[in-house]
């Protein structure tokens, strides 16, 4: 019997840790079979934090944050297949997005460190890796990615939908019938939720549930100002990611929130200019359904508040449609290393603004 199983591993902005998953592409559909998360230890994520931040880096740094960083994707790998018990036999290829330490899309430039060659060799399987820089090539931004595989997958031939992605950056998929899906990111979620949140807390990286934003309300002034950043404006296609959205960025906008706004209320706001843009576009594409996945799902606030604004609109997992919202972007780079393997064009053209789809992604043998 043939085998169409690849495993997908996405490590965000967020950099809560590895996600991983296997998916079965046989029969034209995606069937998940399972999934794993791997948390990065503190000592990981900050020194990932530090590669993120900090623009004088050095090369030692950097290869220990590689080393350890491929060490945690192999892991991933084999406890995913563990648990399955299943060995490397049973899988066609990896796809790998890495861990983004830079995106500069204004200057085409976009950078994942993980290592490909030497998790190829870590896992005695092929890996699909550097899914980005193809498309930048053809004038793309690079990103998002996901709307080819949500329109494979989420698309419907009669109603209008939105798939939104609430990772460290929100972006969103519109799929329209009849029509080549676009999508971009809408600006920040968790990045700045998160940031904020271990600014005033000491013993954990978010808000549980977004209590702590449920505590506060919302300030009207402070939200104006933080919408008036350019960005929110800019059409399509566009990409951002925390080198933009970031404390600092929040200091200059909005220096009395820093020092003088209640600190619930800042976040109660973040919660704000995370959801506002989501259903401004909801509402401006009329769409008949809204999808949504990320580790934002998880944050009750965030999602009671999108359900708000966006009215009578269905907002729903993408549980309900068959796959689990923690996975949907590491399904989502299984899907592309499949296509890459089968040698298929991604369609973004009307997503990055490139010049012409290609086919994404280099391959890595063990």
């Amino acid at each position: 019997m043939a085998n169409h199983r690849f495993i997908g591993l996405m490590s965000g902005t967020s950099l809560d840790g590895v996600d991983a998953c296997l998916v079965d592409f046989g029969s034209n559909s995606a069937t998940m079979l399972g999934c794993h998360h791997r948390p990065f230890d503190p000592e990981l994520r900050r020194l990932l934090v530090r590669l993120c931040q900090d623009s004088r880096i050095a090369p030692e740094t950097l290869a220990d944050a590689e080393r350890q960083l491929c060490d945690r994707y192999a892991d991933a790998v084999q406890q995913l297949l563990s648990s399955l018990s299943l060995s490397g036999t049973d899988v066609v290829a990896i796809g790998n997005h890495g861990q983004t330490i830079r995106h500069l899309p204004n200057q085409h430039f976009s950078w994942q460190i993980g290592n490909p060659a030497r998790l190829a060799a870590l896992c005695n399987l092929p890996v699909v890796a550097d899914f980005r820089s193809g498309d930048m090539a053809r004038g793309g931004q690079g990103a998002p990615l996901a709307p080819a595989f949500h329109a494979a997958f989420f698309g419907h031939p009669e109603e209008c939908r939105l798939v939104v992605n609430l990772g460290g950056i929100a972006n969103v998929s519109l799929l329209r019938p009849n029509h080549a899906p676009v999508g971009w990111d809408t600006g920040p979620a968790n990045t700045l939720l998160d940031a904020w949140y271990q600014r005033h807390h000491e013993t954990a990286n978010w808000d549980p549930e977004g209590q702590w934003a449920a505590s506060g309300e919302s300030r009207a002034e402070l939200l104006e100002r933080l919408l008036g950043d350019p960005y929110f404006q800019q059409a399509p296609p566009k990409s951002t990611g925390p080198e933009h959205f970031n404390l600092a960025w929040l200091a200059q906008h909005a220096p009395a929130a820093m020092n003088e706004m209640g600190a619930a209320d800042v976040q109660a706001t973040l919660v704000e200019l995370s959801v506002q843009p989501i259903a401004a576009i909801a509402r401006a594409n009329r769409v008949d359904r809204v999808i949504v996945c990320g580790g934002g799902t998880h944050n009750r606030t965030l999602m009671t508040r999108l359900q708000h604004d966006l009215g009578n609109v269905p907002l729903e997992s993408s549980q309900v449609h068959g796959l689990d919202p923690d996975h949907v972007e590491s399904a989502g780079f299984a899907w592309l290393a499949q296509q890459r393997w089968c040698q298929q064009a991604v369609p973004l053209t009307a997503v990055t603004g490139a010049d012409r789809d290609g086919i994404l992604g280099g391959l890595w043998l063990p």
